[in-house]
């Protein structure tokens, strides 16, 4: 996993590494706050991650894929949850 946010998934989901290896599919970020799609085996989902004291830390994610209103009920300023949801969006729309 090439990516930033790589230790925070692996971490969040504790799965060990004979098992299955998180891979990241997409990820939006709007400081301090990242919205990361990962896959490992055929499960995935999204993870909300929290930059704190210089590393990117779980918030939640259950394996669901979150819309901005759960984003804003989890603490994250409106405009942000927005922005990080249309960004991950627009990541999918870019593959088809």
């Amino acid at each position: 996993m090439d990516s930033p946010f790589a230790a925070a998934v692996t971490t969040a989901l504790n799965i060990p590494s004979s098992i299955c290896s998180p891979k990241i599919l997409h990820a939006a970020q709007i400081d301090p706050y990242a919205l990361v799609e990962w896959q490992c085996g055929e499960g995935g989902g999204e993870l909300l991650l929290q930059l704190k004291d210089g590393t990117w830390q779980p918030v939640n994610g259950d394996g669901g894929s979150y819309e901005s209103r759960d984003l804003i009920a989890l603490g994250i300023p409106e405009g942000a949850a927005v922005q990080l949801v249309q960004q991950l969006q627009a990541q999918w729309s870019q593959e088809k």
